[in-house]
């Protein structure tokens, strides 16, 4: 029986031999080349993250630019304005940050609606009417003509 203990070389295979030297640069190409790819990956994921969060700000500015929009709508419906109008503002930002937008529009109003009816109940102008209302009503006090009180008063030129 024959022993065959021999193993082929790689230049018997018709294959290349390399040296240690080469290996370890192939290696540490493809090392590098790997290390350039996943830093580009990492600098377009993080420029992606950036530009989602900087689109969220931007639609949560725009969120609150409309309920702000809406409300103050809303309290000059209900005779809030001028400084109230600030007033009123500044005291519900809580509130105005709370409401939900459907289609852009703020549906229900009912914590704005309870502030007008506790907090800001002195802002809310209240009028009434007193006697038939008429289309037009007077203007100012106009004394009569004879009046001679007034004519006391006149400048004398």
């Amino acid at each position: 029986m024959s022993e065959n203990n021999h193993t082929p070389t790689p230049e018997e295979e018709g294959g290349k031999m390399f040296t240690q030297q080469q290996v370890n640069e192939i290696v540490q190409k493809r090392l590098s080349e790997e290390r350039e790819r996943l830093t580009r990956q990492t600098e377009q994921d993080t420029r992606e993250r950036e530009l989602e969060r900087r689109e969220l700000a931007l639609k949560a500015k725009e969120d609150r630019a409309a309920k702000v929009a809406a409300v103050k709508e809303y309290y000059q419906g209900k005779g809030i304005t001028g400084k109230a109008l600030d007033v009123a503002m500044k005291g519900s930002a809580e509130e105005i940050d709370a409401l939900e937008l459907t289609d852009g529009q703020v549906k229900d109003f009912a914590a704005i609606d309870s502030l007008i009816g506790g907090v800001f109940a002195g802002l809310v102008a209240h009028t009434t009417t007193v006697g038939a209302p008429v289309a037009h009503p007077p203007g100012s006090y106009q004394p009569p003509a004879d009046d001679r009180l007034s004519d006391i008063f006149k400048p004398k030129i």
